[in-house]
């Protein structure tokens, strides 16, 4: 997402499903610019993907929803603030569970109940399935995320 060209979106709408928001480029916080940008994503029906500072994470999508309730909002990594902090990824699929128009992205997860929980708790058809699985899984844990792959889909 190009906050000095607010206009990138409205311009390019034909040729992109949405912008990505990422905390290393972007503050956790509405602006004026960015809810331009976010006017034009909700105006073409595109997607916001998010990767946002953890501690604002519910705060700041939730704030999103109230200027558009019905933008499409993918949540990175299933929400997650550390890669073995299960309890966060459960807590931020129960807060986004009423949100039709939330999805969430897999990559990096390692852990197969933490994908099986996710489908439980939001559903099959609100997950980006990405399989881009972490370099650091041994074997087994590598074959357990294959499996719960096949079993969720």
């Amino acid at each position: 997402m190009d906050e000095e060209n607010v206009n990138f979106v409205k311009d390019h709408h034909k040729d992109i499903v949405g912008v990505k928001e990422h905390l290393v480029m972007h503050e956790t916080a509405l602006n004026d610019k960015r809810v331009a940008i976010f006017e034009d994503i909700n105006k073409y029906d595109l997607n916001i993907l998010l990767h946002t500072r953890a501690n604002v994470r519910v705060d700041y999508v939730k704030s999103i929803l109230k200027l558009f309730p019905y933008i499409k909002i993918h949540v990175a990594h299933l929400g997650r603030a550390t890669a073995d902090n299960l309890q966060f990824i459960y807590d931020i699929l129960e807060s986004f569970k009423p949100y039709g128009n939330i999805f969430f992205d897999t990559s990096t997860i390692r852990q197969p109940e933490a994908l099986e929980y996710a489908v439980r708790i939001v559903g099959r058809n609100r997950h980006s399935i990405m399989l881009k699985p972490p370099l650091s899984l041994s074997l087994e844990q590598a074959k357990s995320f294959i499996n719960a792959l096949y079993e969720i889909s």
